[in-house]
């Protein structure tokens, strides 16, 4: 991905920078922790999984930042995912969103569509690990073609 690809006169997507880890991290053990899923869950529990299983995950994906193109340290937002390709072929079969993030002021501005556009060819299929019920709403509104896989992993075909 060009760092300087600006999908939007107003926002620029970028990789995501080490100064931005504890942002997401941050973020994503919050809108989590806060979700349906994980509501029965005790505060132990959550955070001791959190670090075994999705921190690590988020890790070690790619992520993409939208942010003012002016100040790239001001994030509006951030896709974590990572894509599998067929070991036959080299073509990308799916791209897997391990966590979405859009700040809440932001949303309803297409920066998470301008996001999923950055990572997602429409003739490939989408699968995501953790939902939310805006991820949700989300999703709905953008394809049919996307799969809740929570077990989904990263194998030797992973591109």
């Amino acid at each position: 991905m060009n760092a300087n690809a600006n999908t939007n006169a107003s926002i620029m997507m970028r990789e995501a920078e080490l100064s931005d880890l504890d942002f997401v991290m941050d973020t994503v053990s919050k809108s989590l922790r806060n979700s349906p899923m994980f509501k029965l869950c005790s505060n132990d529990v959550f955070y001791e999984g959190f670090k075994e299983h999705i921190e690590p995950l988020i890790m070690e994906s790619q992520i993409v930042v939208a942010c003012n193109p002016e100040d790239p340290s001001q994030i509006y937002g951030y896709v974590s995912y990572y894509k599998t390709g067929s070991h036959n072929t080299g073509k990308i079969v799916s791209t897997t969103v391990n966590y979405m993030y859009i700040k809440q002021v932001y949303r309803g501005m297409t920066i998470g569509s301008q996001l999923l556009n950055v990572i997602w060819h429409k003739d490939t299929f989408l699968l995501y690990k953790y939902s939310t019920p805006s991820w949700e709403k989300f999703i709905k509104r953008h394809t049919s073609k996307a799969y809740f896989s929570p077990f989904a992993s990263r194998s030797k075909e992973t591109i």
